[in-house]
């Protein structure tokens, strides 16, 4: 609360996945603690597959944070469906579930070139949370493997 009143924000946007913020359940009531507006944007409501012993607990937590939101976002079909109810609740596809679409006249050494990204250069991107489990370990072991081969790359 005072975080935001000192930084005099407009809106907060609450990136809400169940395994952040330490799977505390405070998260859940921060539209409860501010005069701001939280909008709250969903990532991956499936459940029960962390804490799954909650049962129905899980479900009302979770849907009180999406209803105390000033707005919902969700990231796929099938979450969007558990809070279509909401007039708050908005999809935007993100990452993998947009369906890849060029623009027309593309040309893939023009994109590169305005990158900064040299012929025969790689690069590299990841997106996503940074923690254990997006498999960071392993992009960074091919990585000192492209370097250890003396692959350019950014």
């Amino acid at each position: 609360r005072q975080w935001a009143k000192t930084h005099q924000l407009d809106v907060i946007n609450l990136h809400f996945q169940t395994a952040a913020y330490g799977m505390s359940p405070f998260i859940h009531f921060v539209p409860h603690y501010t005069s701001v507006p939280v909008i709250t944007t969903f990532h991956d409501l499936r459940f029960p597959y962390l804490f799954p012993k909650a049962g129905k607990l899980r479900n009302w937590i979770v849907m009180h944070l999406a209803r105390q939101s000033s707005g919902v976002i969700v990231t796929n079909h099938e979450d969007y469906q558990r809070v279509a109810g909401l007039d708050k609740a908005r999809l935007i596809p993100i990452g993998g579930t947009v369906v890849a679409q060029l623009p027309e006249n593309y040309r893939r050494e023009t994109w590169r070139e305005h990158c900064g990204i040299q012929n025969g250069e790689l690069l590299l991107a990841h997106f996503g949370f940074i923690n254990h489990s997006k498999g960071l370990d392993v992009l960074f072991d091919a990585l000192a493997e492209v370097r250890k081969q003396g692959l350019a790359f950014k």
